[in-house]
């Protein structure tokens, strides 16, 4: 049996140094640096199962995500994505024979990333892209019936390093967003998925909390505000 603690050991230290990096550089303008993305979505799976007899499918799932991120300036972010996501593919066909065949399988992927967004405004609405690379965790099982009687049964477990680009937008501490996880196939099982994530974060909201303003004429802190600013 492979030993991977080493790997994992070494991938979040790499992780964790390059955050520190980025910070100890770091300079944040208009928006407070710190903020916690939670998401929640709906996980497409790429691909179907579907054959051209099939007279029933059902593929997606779902998906979870919490997001730390730390802001370079007014238009770069970089975090850390945690994000767990199941899926399941349901498929009924027919033959010629008129024999009833049911496909029933379900997939999970648990990944760490190392990500950063580039925002393109520093309006109310900020339209965003940006991206992802780091670890996936990816197990799979599937079984097969013809008629009453089990014809296969298989199942996967893996590790893979997978990327993922991005798009989205932000408005006050609303967040939208669509993902592709690039993961690849493993065992002829296809991992890769769609993202459709909703959610909110705390934090990183702007400073003065003049959220409307663009940027322009926000209010001076004084110290009777920090407290305010913080908790924004």
């Amino acid at each position: 049996m492979i030993n991977i603690s080493p790997v994992i050991k070494k991938s979040y230290f790499v992780i964790i140094f390059s955050l520190i990096s980025l910070t100890v550089m770091a300079q944040s303008g208009e928006f407070r640096a710190f903020k916690v993305d939670l998401a929640i979505g709906y996980a497409k799976p790429s691909g179907s199962a579907s054959s051209t007899d099939s007279t029933t499918s059902v593929n997606g799932g779902i998906l979870i995500a919490i997001e730390p991120k730390y802001a370079l300036n007014d238009n770069f972010t970089v975090g850390i994505r945690f994000e767990t996501s199941l899926s399941a593919n349901s498929n009924i066909s027919s033959d010629t024979s008129s024999s009833f065949i049911g496909t029933q399988s379900a997939k999970s992927a648990t990944s760490v990333l190392l990500t950063g967004d580039y925002y393109l405004t520093t309006g109310t609405i900020r339209p965003f892209i940006g991206g992802g690379v780091g670890i996936f965790y990816t197990g799979s099982a599937s079984i097969s019936i013809v008629d009453t009687t089990l014809a296969s049964a298989d199942g996967d477990i893996g590790k893979k390093v997978g990327f993922v680009p991005r798009a989205g937008f932000e408005l006050g501490h609303f967040r939208a967003a669509v993902e592709y996880n690039i993961i690849g196939k493993s065992n002829n099982t296809n991992y890769n998925y769609w993202g459709f994530k909703v959610g909110f974060f705390f934090g990183g909201g702007r400073l003065g909390g003049n959220e409307g303003s663009g940027g322009r004429g926000r209010n001076k802190r004084s110290p009777n505000n920090r407290g305010d600013d913080f908790v924004r």
